[in-house]
């Protein structure tokens, strides 16, 4: 009884009283109804998410996207926007997760030794009881405004006029630190190899070494090549992030190959492999054409992140994941782009929503806090495999010991997703992938290939393989075949995939 006659003072003070006072007229402007209030008390009392990977059930969302959209409720508007359309007709609810369950998969004994705090994260899905171990691809997240930023796993504000260029420098510093042997490239300079001066905007022979950025985005209707004295949106960006980020040389395949002397252009196409795993960094244009620009960067304004401030709690609307906004884009229709976002070993990523990185021990994302060494392995060479969701899955992690069926079975697949991308030229089917083809042949043990299909060559584990199940070798690098009906491309063999279209 003495203890609490103590700290009545404390609570009744006038700054006490003032700031309960100003959380209430907050509440009461945003006109919050009575699930809200209770989803929002349940978020500020303690901002503790849920455990063990599973998503628990806070409260019914019955309503449809739009009854939300037009509610007097803030809160109810907020929700609105992670709600899909689809689930309109559906009962659903809102489910609480952790953070760090959805983004980082950091075992709690670590978090707890390093004093990291979780979040929640609240999304709506069908109803599926109390708790769910199915997760959605948009969340409101409650963040604490008194914690600071570095020390909890959660939602991050972003600008949308302007991308945060400290934190892509700390990814990149990062990497170089702790990535040496698995990120910067080899010294292998492409032959015949021209790059853009960032300084003085002028196209040259690259010096040798040469350390420089490469330049991945799709071509708009007008190619810059077209027109020497004028360079696209993209490119204009991508050399003022060049100078932003130290690097004097920018390398554009539309500027430095050349489009006029057919030999060069097939020497230096048959490169790509090497112009791309030989770059410091590329940049990846994910979304719209080369008159789109770099959003984030210029003119080009990033989509608004929709946020509400309740007394210290801030309820932040997350993004969908880069990697599923980067899919969905126009960059990942495209055929040249394949190998180009494939061969890199690190990728700044740039949407119409925030900035992504990843290289080939890990990715991040400009929308999320979370702790790079707590999420790498004990080597710290590379991601934990428990962390989900990178952009290119096919490069985190990646391995070069290539003694097994795995890096054959790899590039089928790797065949197989280019094969579903479009391309201006079809003449071009093979050439775009060429890059990729001659990564693999030169790897050890090499695969070649004739026409785009593999060949193994010499004493390899998969020939041992092949001999002990008593399979062709040649009819298992034909084993392939469309699941819907194509056409024939007369300028490829009929027996090569590049043979045929759909």
């Amino acid at each position: 009884m003495k203890r609490a006659q103590q700290q009545q003072p404390q609570l009744e003070s006038p700054t006490a009283k003032r700031r309960i006072a100003a959380v209430d007229a907050v509440r009461k402007s945003l006109k919050l109804c009575a699930r809200c209030e209770t989803v929002i008390a349940r978020a500020s009392a303690a901002l503790v998410p849920a455990k063990g990977g599973t998503g628990h059930q806070v409260a019914l969302v019955n309503e449809s996207q739009e009854t939300l959209q037009t509610s007097t409720c803030k809160f109810c508007n907020l929700l609105a926007s992670i709600k899909k359309k689809s689930l309109d007709r559906e009962r659903c609810s809102l489910y609480a997760f952790s953070a760090n369950d959805v983004y980082a998969r950091v075992p709690t004994r670590l978090l707890e030794q390093s004093r990291i705090e979780d979040t929640i994260l609240f999304g709506i899905l069908p109803s599926l009881g109390s708790r769910t171990k199915v997760k959605p691809s948009d969340y409101v997240g409650a963040v604490s405004r008194e914690r600071k930023p570095d020390i909890c796993i959660g939602p991050r504000k972003i600008q949308p006029g302007t991308f945060d260029l400290a934190i892509v420098k700390s990814w990149l510093a990062f990497c170089e630190a702790r990535h040496k042997t698995l990120c910067l490239p080899p010294a292998r300079q492409p032959p015949m190899m021209r790059v853009i001066d960032v300084d003085t905007e002028d196209d040259m022979t690259a010096p040798d070494p040469c350390h420089y950025v490469a330049l991945s985005y799709v071509w708009g209707k007008q190619a810059a090549a077209e027109n020497k004295l004028k360079f696209t949106q993209v490119v204009i960006d991508s050399l003022a992030l060049c100078k932003l980020l130290g690097y004097k040389y920018l390398w554009v395949d539309e500027i430095c190959i050349n489009q006029d002397d057919a030999d060069i252009k097939r020497i230096q196409i048959g490169a790509m492999d090497l112009v791309y795993g030989n770059a410091q960094l590329t940049i990846i244009a994910a979304e719209g054409d080369s008159a789109h620009g770099l959003p984030g960067l210029g003119s080009r304004r990033r989509v608004e992140q929709d946020s509400l401030c309740i007394g210290d709690t801030t309820f932040i609307r997350t993004f969908p994941h880069a990697a599923e906004t980067a899919r969905n884009g126009k960059w990942a229709t495209r055929g040249w782009t394949f190998q180009e976002g494939l061969l890199s070993n690190r990728r700044l990523v740039f949407t119409n929503q925030q900035v992504a990185f990843q290289c080939n021990g890990m990715h991040c994302l400009e929308s999320v806090h979370w702790p790079f060494e707590l999420m790498h392995s004990k080597s710290q060479r590379r991601f934990s495999q428990r962390v989900p969701n990178p952009i290119f899955e096919n490069s985190i992690g990646r391995d070069y010991s290539f003694e097994t069926m795995r890096s054959y079975f790899n590039l089928l697949r790797h065949i197989g997703e280019y094969s579903g991308r479009d391309l201006s030229y079809q003449s071009d089917r093979l050439n775009a992938f060429l890059g990729v083809l001659a990564d693999w042949g030169r790897r050890d043990p090499p695969i070649h290939h004739v026409w785009g299909v593999p060949v193994i060559l010499g004493n390899l584990d998969i020939l041992s393989l092949v001999q002990r199940t008593q399979v062709s070798v040649n009819i298992m690098l034909a084993d392939w075949f469309h699941d819907r009906p194509c056409s024939r491309r007369p300028e490829f063999p009929s027996w090569s995939w590049a043979g045929w279209s759909g």
